[in-house]
């Protein structure tokens, strides 16, 4: 399945796409994380 032998620019282009392509998770990932601790003061005891 892998015989050929990737060159270099094969690799950066695959990691380049991957992290592209992950970018707008983290953003999701921060955005929740922010939602819920704007809900957690809300509930909290002051």
């Amino acid at each position: 399945m892998f015989t050929k032998n990737n060159s270099g620019s094969d690799m950066i282009t695959i990691l380049l796409t991957s992290a592209f392509l992950t970018l707008p998770f983290i953003h999701y990932a921060r955005d929740i994380a922010h939602s819920l601790r704007i809900i957690a003061k809300k509930t909290s005891p002051q």
